[in-house]
């Protein structure tokens, strides 16, 4: 049987009066002296000590996570993090003559910061005799402030960041992100799951007043899981973790089900029924039938993990891989009796993966995300082809940039990638009033997509502007989001 590690952090609660970075840095070096004092270790978890990072990766921030400041007083507020911020800093901020912005640290209006605008300042505002962790930057000449209560250790090699976005002196909770090594920040989720090589942890964490540590006991994969779908599971979540979006556990039913149909295909006669079962055949089961049905990758590969990347890196179907990771992650395959009656294919791979793809927390989930880095330079070519433009699909062309938001409430898109140089790339951009596949999609999966004419050029970090129109209960509403990624270097 294959095991995968769970984890339970144990993250230092603020003290009241004392500087919540300063408190961190303090927890992790009594850690050794105190740790006797802490909760025990169950058999096989794995204890990671946390400090305070050194600062935080503006680019990497999760728009959800941002706070603009605006001359009215704040922007509107989507989500809780956002109403966090803005309660924070009301009162505590101004501009200065134009463009400059001014924080008063103490709150008691006599000593005004200039926050620079060449680079991001984290301050601590003093609030009821706690101090709290900001970051302000500008960006594009807008203003944000962010939280800056970052927190890191290692484990099993890589590094493991822990982001209090709203500020309530806990991680881990269900407005907190996380990332691992490389990877984008993610949300947390209910399970706290992180992915490292081909071990499974499942976070959990706990609070002190002396010491910030993270737990992991290994997440079991049963033995009825063939270890092909374990590997492409952890190759999934490898991709998932560096675009920003949360690991997954297996679905042992879903598995279960496509294996049927993975034996029933095998059986003479059954070869061509590769999406669908007749009950007439031998080897027909509704399990397998409904898997067959409703898996959203069909691979021409004998091992699942070969069918990861090129769906990963598709600019339209990758859409299946963005979902929440709640119904978790399905796999079969099967080697042809006949390559020759299959065009030469070795045999196939099902793929099941489904799950909710719009906002996250108000804002659009987009891709890649924020700050993130080793982005594939071009898309796999992939189906269906576009009735609009049959050679779409079929032609290489640069990774898509795409926007994942709620049905109907959004319009007017505009989507533009630009170079280092600030000049927009060529391509097409398609939304729901003008779909890439009008007949199969006619709502363009209420995304947006941006593909570039060519391929993105290696090693250059890219801008991408969104405005749109949301429609809201209190009427319509602009928006403009802005962030940036960087491309592999092949």
């Amino acid at each position: 049987m294959w095991t995968y590690p769970l984890l339970r952090l144990n993250l230092g609660v603020y003290a009241v009066g004392v500087s919540r970075r300063f408190h961190t840095w303090f927890v992790s070096a009594l850690v050794c002296l105190a740790w006797s004092s802490e909760p025990q270790m169950a058999k096989g978890e794995l204890a990671v000590a946390l400090k305070g990072a050194k600062e935080v990766e503006v680019e990497r921030v999760p728009l959800a996570c941002r706070y603009r400041l605006v001359a009215e007083g704040g922007a509107p507020t989507v989500n809780r993090i956002q109403e966090r911020l803005a309660g924070l800093v009301a009162g505590r901020w101004r501009f200065k003559g134009e463009g400059k912005l001014e924080i008063d640290e103490n709150g008691l209006g006599q000593v005004w910061k200039p926050v620079p605008a060449s680079k991001p300042l984290e301050a601590e505002l003093l609030i009821d005799g706690a101090r709290w962790p900001l970051l302000f930057w500008r960006e594009d000449g807008e203003w944000f402030v962010a939280s800056a209560a970052l927190l890191q250790g290692t484990l099993q090699g890589s590094v493991l960041q822990s982001y209090d976005a709203d500020l309530d002196g806990q991680h881990g909770g269900a407005q907190d992100w996380m990332r691992l090594g490389s990877g984008s920040f993610y949300l947390c989720g209910a399970e706290r799951l992180a992915q490292v090589g081909e071990t499974l942890f499942a976070l959990s964490f706990e609070s002190s007043e002396k010491s910030s540590r993270v737990l992991a006991a290994r997440v079991e994969t049963p033995e009825s899981v063939p270890l092909s779908v374990a590997l492409a599971l952890s190759e999934l979540n490898r991709w998932r973790m560096q675009a920003g979006f949360a690991p997954m556990r297996v679905n042992v039913e879903r598995t279960q089900s496509l294996l049927k149909h993975a034996a029933y295909v095998n059986m003479p006669g059954n070869d061509g029924d590769l999406q669908k079962e007749d009950p007439a055949k031998p080897g027909y089961s509704a399990e397998g039938d409904a898997a067959a049905r409703n898996s959203n990758t069909l691979a021409p590969t004998v091992e699942p993990i070969e069918a990861i990347r090129p769906s990963f890196t598709t600019n339209y179907n990758r859409y299946s891989f963005l979902c929440d990771p709640d119904a978790g992650f399905a796999a079969a395959s099967m080697r042809t009796r006949n390559p020759e009656n299959h065009g030469g294919r070795p045999g196939y791979t099902w793929l099941w993966i489904t799950g909710r793809v719009g906002s996250q927390l108000g804002l659009p989930r987009v891709q890649p995300a924020p700050g993130q880095t080793d982005v594939a330079l071009a898309c796999d070519s992939e189906y269906p082809v576009s009735g609009e433009q049959p050679s779409l699909f079929k032609t290489r062309r640069g990774t898509a940039i795409g926007a994942y938001f709620e049905p109907r409430r959004w319009s007017e898109i505009q989507l533009t990638l630009l170079d280092p140089k600030s000049r927009p790339v060529k391509g097409e951009l398609f939304t729901p009033a003008r779909p890439v596949c009008p007949k199969a999609a006619p709502d363009n999966r209420d995304a947006a997509f941006f593909w570039p004419d060519v391929p993105l050029q290696p090693r250059t970090r890219y801008t991408v502007d969104l405005r749109a129109t949301e429609t809201t209960p209190d009427g319509p509403r602009s928006v403009h989001l802005r962030w940036s990624f960087t491309t592999a270097a092949s």
